[in-house]
């Protein structure tokens, strides 16, 4: 068993998502991985995929995923479940607090760019 304090965590900022590794291989998780991010007012993830399924759980906010160029609203208590190999973003409303939102992945799950070029996320560890 492992405990994770929360002093223990660094938040990394990337394009205004402020992202935090919860629960990572590097932190003793086998297979699962959880990040939690927030998103500010008007800001959005860069486009980007996963090897593998992403599960994302709207905590408070308001904003849009575009999933294949499909765009949806999402608020406060939405789940998103996002396909392996779906090109994908989230974003905030402008007129908004943010997004707070929860990300479960499996563990070791790499992350893409459009283009192929695979991203590496310093939280994702």
């Amino acid at each position: 068993m492992s405990v994770i304090r929360g002093s223990e965590y660094k938040e990394f900022e990337l394009m205004g998502n402020h992202m935090l590794g919860l629960a990572t291989m590097s932190r003793g998780a086998k297979e699962v991985a959880v990040w939690r991010g927030k998103t500010d007012p008007g800001a959005s993830t860069p486009p980007h995929y996963h090897d593998h399924e992403e599960v994302i759980v709207i905590l408070s906010g308001s904003g849009k995923v575009k999933v294949e160029g499909a765009e949806v609203a999402v608020s406060s208590r939405d789940v998103v479940i996002v396909p392996p190999l779906t090109h994908h973003e989230l974003s905030a409303d402008k007129q908004s607090e943010g997004l707070d939102v929860i990300a479960v992945l499996p563990a070791g799950t790499k992350t893409y760019l459009p283009n192929g070029e695979e991203l590496e996320l310093p939280w994702a560890s």
